[in-house]
This record gives structure tokens, sequence and C-alpha cells, in this order.
């Protein structure tokens, strides 16, 4: 589930400082939840990435935008709630073109807090239930 209103590849000049707002208080609605530490995984999604191995790193949850660092992010981002309910940074790299087709370098980055028992903790419901463009910011 996108959190932002749209994906940031559909975006135009405007609408492009919209989806930083939109991702402004997403985060500023992370920053409610204690500052737990996470375990941040990296997966690529592309066809030409899709086979690397898993990058795992740790950070706090107030400092989970900080994580894009690690990846190509010349396209933008997006934020989302993937199937498995985590807060997913979704992070759009330079295009390559293989066998013909262009596809962007895109690496999805998992977002996992856990308490001080080491629990992986849910907090995608209190996420995804809050309405970031309550005022619909693209009309």
């Amino acid at each position: 589930m996108l959190l932002n209103s749209k994906s940031i590849l559909e975006c135009d000049e405007f609408e492009e400082k919209v989806h930083n707002e939109e991702i402004k208080k997403i985060a500023n609605q992370v920053y409610n939840f204690p500052n737990y530490q996470c375990v941040v995984v990296y997966k690529y999604k592309d066809t030409a990435h899709k086979e690397q191995k898993e990058i795992i790193r740790e950070c706090y949850l107030h400092d989970f935008l900080d994580v894009v660092e690690y990846v190509d992010i010349k396209n933008g981002i997006d934020l989302a709630i993937t199937d498995n309910d985590l807060l997913t940074i979704i992070a759009y790299g330079q295009c390559y073109e293989l066998n013909g087709i262009c596809e962007k370098i895109t690496t999805y980055i998992y977002i996992m807090p856990y308490n001080d028992e080491r629990e992986f903790l849910d907090i995608s419901n209190k996420i995804k239930n809050y309405n970031f463009y309550k005022n619909d910011m693209y009309n």
C-alpha cells in the first residue's frame, strides 16, 4: 500500500513538491513512535539486480529516512506499507538498458523496528490508518 497519494515516478514538477511534503508528514507520524532500534533490509527488485543478496543494516526508527544514503535514489523515493506489513522505502535509481528494455534500479528498504526483548513490532496499522493527504493537495 503506497502511503504517498501517487508515486514519485508519476509526478510532474509541482506534484513532486507535494510528494515531498507527504514524505515529511509520514516521517512526522513515524517520529511519534518511540525511537526503536530497527533492522533494515535492502532488497533489489529490478531485473538486473534482483538476484543480489539482501543487505542488512541497523538504524534507529527516527533515522529511517537516512538509510537511503546507501542506495541510488536518482529518481526519488516512495513510502509504502508492503504486503508483509513493513514500513518500506521504495528507492528509484538511474535507468539502465537490459535486453532492449529500459528499467530503473529499484530497491525496497524494509524498516523493521524491534523492542528491548528483540521482538519485531508491527507499526503498520497506525501509519496506514493516518490520512497524510487529507486536503487533496493535487487539486
